[in-house]
């Protein structure tokens, strides 16, 4: 499962408020020496910003407008949760490797 979320996410087939959710949700399950904290960082962060499920519930404007204010800082959450996965992958390798 972790394989295919993060392969999903590097490809752009899932976003990254579902991937941060599933990496919080092992991490607290007992998985935290190999999920990286930042999956638990952005996932709490992320809770303020609007995930692409529910974005066409919002006012079109209002929701532009957040989201041209808020870019950099998605931005950011995206960059390390690529580099989060690439750690998760690299680990798996080495699991597999054995």
């Amino acid at each position: 499962m972790a394989r295919r979320v993060v392969t999903e996410f590097l490809a752009g087939q899932r976003d990254m408020w579902t991937t941060a959710r599933t990496f919080a949700r092992l991490s607290l399950d007992g998985h935290e020496s190999w999920v990286p904290t930042e999956f638990v960082y952005v996932d709490s962060e992320l809770d303020t910003f609007p995930a692409p499920a529910v974005r066409p519930l919002w006012d079109s404007e209002a929701l532009s407008k957040l989201l041209e204010r808020q870019e950099p800082i998605l931005q950011e959450y995206e960059r390390a949760l690529r580099s989060a996965a690439e750690e998760v992958l690299a680990f798996l390798d080495a699991r597999r490797a054995i």
